[in-house]
């Protein structure tokens, strides 16, 4: 294994020594499962599901926020600035 050196908030190592206490466990180990977990997971999910949009929407289907969607996309050609829809993981 390679070794690296990271620096961490305060709270974050508290939390981190804590977690590792816990699981009778390093800390050392505790940050390889969490890349390991993160990792699985990024490969795993598309930068935009259509699930995340789904879930990111549901229920703004009144009239105001539909008419406030429609600006953010520019669905109307009005020329808006706003080029982010706000629904993927980038935004």
């Amino acid at each position: 294994m390679i070794r690296v050196v990271i620096s961490l908030a305060k709270d974050d190592k508290i939390w981190l020594q804590h977690v590792a206490e816990d699981q009778h466990v390093s800390m050392a180990e505790v940050i390889r499962l969490a890349i390991e977990r993160y990792r699985d997971e990024i490969q795993t999910t598309p930068a935009c599901s259509l699930h995340q949009i789904l879930l990111k929407t549901r229920g703004i289907w009144k009239k105001p926020m539909v008419l406030h969607i429609s600006e953010k996309l520019d669905l109307n050609g009005t020329g808006s600035d706003e080029s982010s829809s706000g629904f993927c993981a980038s935004d």
